[in-house]
């Protein structure tokens, strides 16, 4: 008996899925951008200013070279008492002068040392007595009098002598003392008169008479009445 095909009912199509509308992206949001950063500037540096030039050492005072080569004249005259003062007074007046005083402490320390090795009347009297005066310039009064003393022990003629004694006298008050180196100096050198006359280390004695007296012009002798008659020709 044939078998009766029996038709199976056909499958019913599978669904079509319908695909569901794709959601539209929502648009990006836009980010903010970071300002641009400026554009770097390299500046030049500029290099560093020159050193300032070196000062160019002032020269020395004028007085200062004179005294310096006063004191090496005496120095090279072996009167190293003179040297001493004049160095020494270099060094008191004018202390930084530099190259200058550094020569003049060396030349000075030289002459003291020459000092310690000799007596203190050596020297002779006129190195003695440039020795005082250079004393009395820079005010020691001490050293220029016993110079001036030593160098009039040894010279009873040195005028200049016991005028610089009494000069020392009367700085320091001795009236008594000064006035009697006068009349002797005016003894010696009559001259000395018109000196101490007009001499400002003598006026603490403008008040005494006795100055007056010794520093006046003597008078001068009357002319001859009798004129002398001229000789006759023959």
């Amino acid at each position: 008996m044939a078998k009766k095909l029996v038709k199976k009912a056909a499958k019913p199509a599978a669904k079509v899925a319908k695909s569901k509308p794709k959601a539209q992206a929502k648009p990006a949001k836009k980010v903010a951008k970071a300002p641009a950063a400026p554009p770097r500037i390299f500046r030049q540096i500029p290099p560093p200013p020159p050193p300032p030039p070196l000062a160019v050492p002032k020269p020395p005072a004028a007085d200062a070279v004179l005294g310096f080569e006063r004191g090496m004249a005496e120095l090279q005259k072996h009167n190293y008492a003179g040297a001493k003062i004049t160095f020494q007074g270099l060094l008191d007046n004018f202390p930084s002068e530099g190259f200058l005083t550094d020569r003049a402490r060396v030349y000075l320390s030289l002459a003291d040392r020459e000092l310690q090795r000799r007596p203190a009347s050596s020297g002779s009297v006129e190195e003695r007595l440039t020795a005082a005066t250079a004393a009395l310039n820079n005010n020691d009064d001490a050293e220029a009098g016993r110079l001036a003393e030593s160098a009039f022990r040894d010279d009873r003629n040195a005028d200049l002598a016991v005028y610089l004694m009494a000069i020392v006298a009367a700085r320091q008050g001795r009236t008594e003392d000064a006035l009697a180196h006068i009349k002797t100096a005016i003894e010696i050198n009559p001259e000395s008169r018109v000196q101490a006359r007009q001499d400002e280390e003598f006026d603490i004695l403008l008040e005494l008479d006795e100055f007056h007296t010794l520093t006046e012009a003597p008078p001068t002798p009357a002319p001859s009445l009798i004129a002398k008659k001229p000789l006759k020709k023959r």
